[in-house]
């Protein structure tokens, strides 16, 4: 994990939804190719940007990547990689939780860990919800398939324990705010964990759908 100037750990985060924040949505948006170029942007030229910025600075990051951009984009994903970044879950299509049955639930959890394997040699650690909700399957199978941590929730400034179903588990939730740091495109967006970005703290607060909270202010 990167360390701030003040020696403050940081877990700076990005989503790269890519097109599927639309077609998650309705499949035919795919034959709409405007709308289509704004998901475009995060992985042609956004991606890319971030990828020199942290490079810059040299900080390390998270990317929570949708299993089908995974599966569209292997170039891209092994620049992330061989910069020493992060690729962990968040889903496989980016469909929505709460429209999904558990078996959906299941299929789409199981296939973006295939897809991050595939290109990573290994299991994903994290996982980020598309849409930011959860079904009452979702964190018995965060346990099951031996995530390490979420980052999720909004309800506190610091990392904790996650409870599932009575028990405590070893699986860590590192809160999250949303930070925008392009106008461009909502499709390489940036989120800090709750704590507001311009105040430092002892704990991760800015950054991108991100747990840090040290982080100069984004943007």
């Amino acid at each position: 994990m990167s360390l701030t100037s003040k020696g403050f750990p940081l877990f700076l985060t990005f989503d790269l939804d890519a097109e599927t924040m639309w077609t998650a949505r309705d499949p035919s948006y795919a034959s709409r190719p405007i709308l289509m170029s704004q998901g475009a942007y995060g992985w042609k030229v956004g991606t890319g940007r971030v990828l020199e910025l942290l490079a810059r600075y040299g900080v390390t990051s998270t990317f929570f990547v949708p299993g089908l951009v995974i599966d569209q984009r292997p170039e891209l994903m092994e620049q992330i990689l061989k910069a020493g970044h992060e690729i962990a879950h968040h889903s496989y299509s980016h469909a929505w939780i709460l429209s999904l049955t558990p078996e959906q639930e299941r299929e789409e959890m199981e296939k973006g860990i295939e897809a991050i394997q595939r290109v990573s040699g290994r299991k994903p650690r994290g996982w980020r919800s598309p849409a930011a909700e959860i079904s009452a399957v979702t964190m018995p199978m965060l346990v099951e398939y031996g995530f390490d941590y979420s980052s999720n929730f909004f309800d506190d400034d610091s990392p904790y324990l996650h409870t599932v179903e009575g028990r405590k588990t070893d699986i860590v939730e590192l809160p999250f705010r949303w930070c925008s740091m392009t106008r461009r495109s909502s499709s390489t967006p940036s989120y800090c964990p709750a704590a507001p970005c311009r105040r430092p703290r002892r704990w991760p607060r800015c950054g991108s759908r991100n747990s840090t909270r040290s982080m100069p202010k984004a943007g």
